[in-house]
């Protein structure tokens, strides 16, 4: 039931082993830099209730193929917050989670969403960790696209999901 915090302040964050909280136990993985990125190459972060945050100074992004590994698994919420981009078309982030919230921010135009969840899945509202705030919806900026795909369940926006530009 004990949290995680793991943070690099000026570089990227590479996990290639399981990162567990249990119980109710929270993680927050921070990428500081504008060139950072979280890599979560073959491993899961994962809490049994708890909250997972992202957040990255470039990307948070996987090696693996999209539907090869679950990245992100917690029946609590994912926020995911980076300054270009969240996954990608062919390495998908994978989750199981009860509900997320992400937002692409940068000037990037490559910047896209990419999020495949294993079943039921709410775009709501997650709790922000450690003195970032909570996070709604999904949103991209720069003409971005956001792909959000369920592989077995139903999909609920109770919180908007907005490309700007022309996204």
């Amino acid at each position: 039931n004990n949290d995680i915090t793991v943070t690099t302040t000026a570089g990227s964050l590479t996990v290639t082993q399981n990162v567990t909280a249990h119980g109710a136990g929270s993680v927050d993985l921070r990428a500081g830099g504008a060139a950072a990125d979280v890599n979560i190459d073959g491993a899961t972060v994962s809490s049994t209730s708890g909250n997972l945050q992202v957040i990255a100074g470039r990307s948070v992004l996987t090696n693996t193929a999209t539907g090869t590994a679950t990245e992100f698994s917690t029946s609590g919420s994912l926020l995911l917050d980076a300054a270009d981009a969240l996954g990608t078309a062919a390495n998908r982030l994978e989750t199981s989670v009860g509900t997320l919230a992400a937002q692409v921010t940068g000037a990037a135009t490559a910047g896209d969403i990419f999020v495949s969840e294993a079943d039921a899945l709410t775009i709501g509202t997650a709790a922000g960790l450690n003195g970032r705030a909570n996070l709604s919806g999904i949103t991209t900026a720069n003409n971005n696209d956001i792909t959000v795909t369920t592989t077995a369940g139903s999909l609920t926006v109770t919180q908007n999901v907005t490309a700007h530009g022309a996204g």
